[in-house]
């Protein structure tokens, strides 16, 4: 797996600058890119529920109920940065139809019991795969590409390569689900 300080150099291959030996170092780009790396990172991880970053968490009720609007209280996992949604009896998937609403640090529902699924902060590059380095290294790219080039035209270039990086980490992450299996409906066979 990528260290940081690989994902800085693939970052810095993508704008033709010079690599880098530690994010640590003295130099222009290590210090650019070590400000900026943590920042990007939970933005990438909020912009779309990579695989390697999903986690489930059955939650606590909290003593205390919300003041109106809902009966129940959670407090969101401490390294929630996306909640996607409660999970129903429904396999373990999401259920679109159990209604929560987010609002700080907790988690408001109507539901007794309550359990989460949600994208973490995974912060150790060696749990992230390849699709996740790929889009990071991008991500930062389009942000550090004027500051270490001066050219303000690869920083749009850059994020077309984020785009492209995040729609093909939705494929192969789509690859590692349970195939969705469809039943015959009898109002599309009567039609035939």
């Amino acid at each position: 797996m990528a260290s940081r300080t690989d994902i800085a150099n693939l970052t810095l291959v993508h704008l033709g600058a010079p690599t880098i030996a530690s994010l640590d170092e003295d130099s222009k780009n290590a210090r650019l890119l070590k400000r900026i790396f943590d920042v990007l990172l939970e933005q990438v991880l909020r912009d779309h529920p990579w695989n390697c970053a999903l986690r489930r968490a059955t939650l606590a009720q909290l003593a205390e109920a919300p003041a109106f609007g809902y009966s129940y209280a959670y407090e969101k996992p401490v390294d929630c940065l996306g909640v996607l949604g409660l999970v129903g009896d429904s396999g373990g998937n999401v259920d679109p139809n159990l209604e929560y609403k987010v609002e700080g640090e907790l988690i408001l529902t109507d539901e007794s019991a309550a359990q989460l699924k949600y994208v973490a902060r995974v912060t150790e590059s060696g749990l992230w795969d390849a699709s996740l380095t790929v889009a990071l290294a991008a991500r930062l790219a389009a942000e550090g590409a004027y500051a270490i080039t001066g050219n303000a035209e690869l920083k749009k270039a850059m994020m077309m390569e984020y785009e492209r990086a995040k729609s093909a980490a939705r494929g192969v992450d789509g690859q590692e689900d349970t195939p969705e299996v469809h039943q015959n409906n009898p109002w599309l066979e009567a039609r035939l």
